[in-house]
């Protein structure tokens, strides 16, 4: 698949009758998404994310071992289902923009 320099993670969907730590829009995700990806850094698996940007890379937490080198990186909640997303299908829009970093 052609992915134009981009990334996505992507977190679990919330359902409304299960309790988690934290807790966003039920039935949605939420999308950290990259572009003009020029590296790679990151762990198999994330438990909660806080994303630093430092002379355009994106650094996870505080370990310096995970970053992302991209051009631009937002933050989306979407009903998109597993089988869609923006690499995909350009005109998707997300249903909030919560923070472009």
């Amino acid at each position: 698949m052609v992915s134009h320099s981009t990334l996505i993670i992507r977190s679990e969907r919330q359902y409304d009758d299960v309790e988690y730590l934290i807790k966003y829009e039920p039935n949605c995700t939420i999308d950290i998404e990259f572009s003009g990806v020029e590296f790679i850094s990151l762990p198999d698996k994330m438990k909660g994310i806080r994303i630093r940007k430092e002379n355009g890379v994106y650094r996870f937490d505080e370990n310096e071992e995970h970053f992302i080198k991209a051009s631009s990186c937002i933050i989306g909640v979407s009903q998109f289902d597993h089988t869609q997303d923006r690499i995909s299908d350009l005109s998707l829009e997300y249903d909030k923009i919560l923070l472009t970093i």
